[in-house]
């Protein structure tokens, strides 16, 4: 959480919790389409940050759907 002088603070809860297999699972291209739209159209990162994500975005779908065992090691072993 970022305070108004730009302070970044721990919240120790959680703020949201998402419940599996809900829409943002079932229909993830259109997620992801509508997330870059968002950053684009508020300038929140550059078009070349911004395509990065969405390409990781996509490739670490494609990996968790292809090799779910190789998905899980980079998510608990690289990506911390």
């Amino acid at each position: 959480m970022q305070d108004k002088e730009g302070k970044i603070s721990y919240l120790p809860q959680a703020l949201c919790l998402f419940e599996a297999g809900g829409i943002s699972q079932q229909q993830t291209r259109e997620g992801r389409c509508e997330q870059f739209m968002i950053r684009r159209n508020l300038k929140i990162v550059s078009l070349l940050l911004n395509s990065a994500i969405y390409a990781g975005q996509a490739l670490s779908l494609s990996l968790r759907r292809l090799c779910p065992p190789l998905y899980r090691f980079c998510k608990t072993r690289i990506m911390r």
